[in-house]
């Protein structure tokens, strides 16, 4: 297990920020690439097409 506690304040913000953007990233990708197939082949998965 990792000991955040044991690492340098400055290595630390990867554990505070990465998450941040990972959930940013699949934000826009469900956006942009999922919602745009399900409008394109009309699938009712498009909630936000009613």
């Amino acid at each position: 297990m990792l000991c955040l506690h044991l690492w340098p304040l400055w290595l630390q913000w990867i554990f505070w920020v990465g998450p941040f953007i990972g959930a940013a990233i699949a934000a826009l990708y469900h956006q942009y690439v999922l919602r745009a197939s399900a409008t394109k082949f009309g699938s009712s998965a498009s909630f936000g097409s009613r």
